[in-house]
């Protein structure tokens, strides 16, 4: 699934650099494993707080712009990547989705700003959930610039779950 994810990013016009990001927990060294076999950019960082996980690797890569697609969507698309990463330059936003009532959930990154993301690591908040990284921007649009691009028609399939989570998908 992991490769599919990078496979199907990798045509993007947009995306400088694909780089894995996951834990240095034991349990993701098969992750570390298969980014070496595939000669991918990788990156290990803390277990439980994603935002610093990502902030770390964004400095290590020297990103300003991070688009977070995750493991469980291996139907990802650079044609949607790149739509929503134009959408979020045109803005000047902190976090771009797309309309996701009107995409196939698992078809679609999020946009973040590592700008935004610094920002919100300075929050006072459990970040034990940040593995639902997309909530902490969605529900705080008094302190972010949220953009929710709208679906182009091309993109429109919501009848759709290409996603391995949950196991019904």
């Amino acid at each position: 699934a992991l490769e599919r994810v990078v496979d199907g990013l990798r045509p993007s016009r947009l995306l400088r650099d694909i780089v894995i990001v996951t834990t240095r927990h034991p349990s993701d060294d098969p992750i570390e494993a298969l980014a070496k076999k595939r000669d991918l950019l990788i990156y290990r960082g803390d277990y439980d707080n994603i935002v610093k996980r990502f902030l770390d690797a964004a400095d290590a890569y020297g990103t300003e712009v991070i688009v977070r697609a995750t493991g469980d969507c291996p139907a990802v698309s650079h044609e949607v990547a790149d739509y929503l990463a134009e959408q979020h330059l045109e803005t000047g936003s902190d976090y771009t989705t797309i309309e996701t009532d009107k995409v196939a959930v698992g078809i679609y990154p999020d946009i973040i700003s590592t700008a935004a993301l610094k920002r919100l690591a300075g929050f006072s908040v459990d970040f034990s959930y940040s593995e639902y990284l997309a909530f902490y921007f969605k529900n705080n649009p008094k302190q972010f610039a949220v953009h929710t691009a709208p679906a182009p028609a091309e993109f429109r399939f919501p009848e759709y779950r290409l996603t391995l989570a949950p196991a019904e998908d």
